[in-house]
């Protein structure tokens, strides 16, 4: 006879303290797999409640996985370990409702008119010198592939994506892609959508969660994790015990910032295995995939396997996007139902221009030799930029020499404080490790694509002049 008591005191509500009571029976093993809970009117009057309780406990439990309802309401335990991901948990938690509109509403198949492209109704005789006009109608050609944007973008656009996926190992339905606006924007919404108070996100650090500051607003509470030159370590994660579907994983495959490390593919591998054993949804930006140089790579986190698990949100790099910073989140389809709600709500258009820029590059192939090209010359500058690294900082600082080089994360030697030396960098672009760890005092990162080797060179001139300056120890021999 299971013996659980309610505290009518306790601050905590009465219904989630029977939910907690049967998520400790679950767990310590005093209620099993399969085993049929009481009924309704058997716990109300076991417990000294209302139905009204009772349901709205079990109505919790079954939304959180723990129970399944089955004829009469009857209510098993459930078994946790092959449910997978219960989205509707996060959904409830973030307080997301649905708004049911139509298909016929969400799309207006109306043709853009490129008549009316002028500057102006009331002058359009003066027009007649504006060539710009004439070319932007040259380079979109026929008016029918500009019809008014889709909720999940243009339909053209759509296929070039999924094709494109397809051949980086990303295999997924129209239904199972949203694209938007910006890399920004994409976290925004997933966020919205699932971090909620409630939920526990865990990251790696140094990270630029820390340096961006915005995850946090949305309630959820932030767990950083420890990393290393494989990738984020997990370790801590399975010692989380039975699934509660109050967790997220939010990771970068390649090129994490600020350290540039990838997923080895036995990281990516035991990532895959902690979350899926305990439910836990992983939410991976590949949006520098595209920098990601290493031989064993990229191992992104989307793999058949833990698909209804993985949410991607994916752009081109803004460095490589050709003027077209569009981005793409791929997930099961109950989140991008969720996701093409919110945008809705919150901002429905996409620059349709934009659109048919990047499906026209994608499907002449241009934008995929385009990334070759600055693949290639990265390569060659990595090597260049670290020659100069070890000019001017090598008998002060370490680095991962092997990462590809959109940037470099420098480890200083003692005494040099990088705090310090931000606050006196006299000019000298940098970002300190502080931005990232706000406990980190001995690292920077430095971004050369974002620079001419000429003034990457003279800049690392001047920070070691400076660090000789306020740190002139850090150069005597020992």
């Amino acid at each position: 006879m299971i013996s659980w008591k309610i505290d009518p005191n306790s601050t905590v509500p009465i219904y989630k303290q029977l939910v907690n009571l049967v998520r400790a029976s679950v767990a310590c093993g005093e209620l099993r797999k399969g085993e049929v809970l009481p009924s309704q009117r058997q716990l109300a009057k076991l417990l000294g409640l209302s139905r009204a309780t009772i349901v709205k406990a079990m109505t919790e439990m079954a939304d959180a996985g723990l129970i399944d309802i089955q004829e009469r309401n009857q209510a098993v335990v459930s078994d946790l370990s092959t449910k997978g991901v219960q989205w509707n948990v996060y959904f409830r938690r973030s307080g997301h409702r649905y708004c049911n509109i139509q298909r016929s509403s969400r799309i207006d198949n109306a043709e853009i008119n490129l008549s009316r492209l002028s500057l102006s109704s009331e002058f359009k005789e003066c027009e007649k010198n504006l060539k710009t006009l004439q070319q932007i109608k040259a380079i979109i050609g026929d008016p029918s592939d500009l019809k008014r944007d889709y909720i999940h973008g243009i339909e053209s656009l759509q296929d070039s994506m999924l094709e494109y996926l397809a051949e980086h190992g990303v295999t997924c339905t129209r239904e199972e892609l949203l694209l938007v606006a910006s890399p920004v924007q994409a976290i925004s919404f997933v966020s919205e959508l699932l971090l909620a108070s409630g939920v526990h996100l865990y990251y790696s650090t140094p990270s630029d969660i820390n340096y961006f500051g915005f995850l946090e607003s949305y309630g959820a509470q932030l767990h950083p994790l420890p990393s290393d030159s494989e990738g984020i370590v997990v370790d801590s994660l399975m010692k989380k015990g039975n699934p509660k579907n109050d967790s997220v994983l939010f990771i970068w495959s390649s090129c994490t910032p600020p350290t540039n490390v990838s997923l080895s593919k036995s990281r990516r591998d035991k990532i895959l295995n902690v979350c899926k054993t305990h439910n836990i949804p992983i939410i991976d930006n590949c949006m520098l995939e595209a920098y990601n140089l290493e031989r064993d790579a990229p191992n992104s986190l989307f793999r058949k396997e833990y698909f209804e698990g993985t949410i991607q949100i994916g752009a081109f790099p803004r460095g490589m996007a050709a003027g077209t910073w569009l981005a793409w989140i791929v997930a099961p389809k109950p989140v991008i139902l969720r996701l093409e709600d919110i945008k809705e709500k919150r901002f429905r258009s996409l620059d349709t221009f934009s659109q048919t820029i990047l499906q026209r590059l994608l499907q002449t192939r241009e934008l995929q030799n385009y990334h070759a090209a600055v693949r290639e010359k990265l390569r060659e500058d990595t090597y260049t930029n670290n020659s100069l690294i070890q000019k001017y900082l090598g008998d002060i600082a370490n680095w991962n020499r092997k990462a590809s080089g959109w940037c470099f994360w420098i480890k200083f030697k003692p005494p040099i404080d990088t705090k310090v030396l931000f606050e006196s960098r006299k000019g000298i672009s940098f970002n300190p490790g502080f931005f990232y760890d706000s406990a980190d005092s001995s690292h920077i990162m430095l971004n050369p694509p974002s620079l001419t080797k000429e003034d990457f060179e003279k800049g690392l001139k001047k920070l070691r002049e400076e660090i000789l300056y306020l740190f002139p120890e850090a150069f005597e021999e020992k």
